[in-house]
């Protein structure tokens, strides 16, 4: 079982509804709840183009996410270090939206933050033709 399938439970995939999951955040906090039914409210147009995991990692929980000022987030690397080679960073690859699980907001991959760890899993940047 994956992390996804344990935290959203492995039955509540279904294959005409991908973004349905029944049983996800019964034993969630009140925040991830609250975030869980906001996500549910959502036109299913809207649902489908974004996933419970990512409304949760991005928008939907702002109590656990720090803001980009606390983070003290720049529009510039630190000594090598960048969002890009951040453990994390999440790129949603249908649109190349990047998200941080700890911060609030959309992110760049050549920014920075104090939360900063690193990752053997690095996202390149994108082609700039």
């Amino acid at each position: 079982m994956d992390i996804f399938e344990e935290f959203l439970g492995s039955e509540n995939r279904n294959v005409n509804n991908d973004y349905i999951y029944p049983k996800a955040g019964i034993n969630a906090n009140r925040y991830v709840k609250k975030a869980i039914q906001e996500f549910r409210r959502l036109p299913n147009n809207v649902k489908e183009q974004k996933p419970l995991l990512y409304w949760l990692l991005g928008s939907g929980t702002p109590p656990y996410k720090m803001s980009k000022k606390d983070s003290d987030y720049q529009g510039k690397p630190y000594r090598g270090q960048n969002c890009g080679n951040c453990r994390f960073t999440f790129m949603r690859w249908v649109n190349k939206e990047l998200i941080c699980s700890q911060i609030q907001g959309n992110i760049e991959l050549d920014h920075w933050c104090k939360l900063w760890v690193g990752s053997d899993n690095v996202i390149p940047p994108p082609n700039k033709d």
